[in-house]
């Protein structure tokens, strides 16, 4: 098992603020773990969307894909590390 991580990505293009952002190996409620990535773009219907993932290898590179993806569509990235909470 991986450390338990929580990052996040925030972006820039034009106006538009979005970002991705990864947690892997989360305690659930049940004793299990979550490795997810979630986005934020406030241009899409619905503007947010997470995605669960049974590895935490698999989100990890899920996220760095999403990262490369949206660069290449002309997004900046503004900031990339761990969440701030407050």
């Amino acid at each position: 098992m991986s450390k338990q991580t929580a990052r996040v990505a925030i972006m820039t293009k034009g106006s538009f603020i979005a970002c991705v952002a990864i947690d892997m190996d989360h305690p659930a409620a049940d004793g299990s773990t979550v490795n997810a990535v979630g986005s934020m773009d406030p241009r899409c219907n619905p503007a947010r969307h997470l995605r669960a993932f049974i590895s935490a290898e698999d989100a990890e590179q899920q996220y760095h894909q999403a990262l490369a993806t949206s660069r290449d569509h002309g997004w900046t990235v503004a900031h990339v590390g761990p969440r701030n909470f407050g």
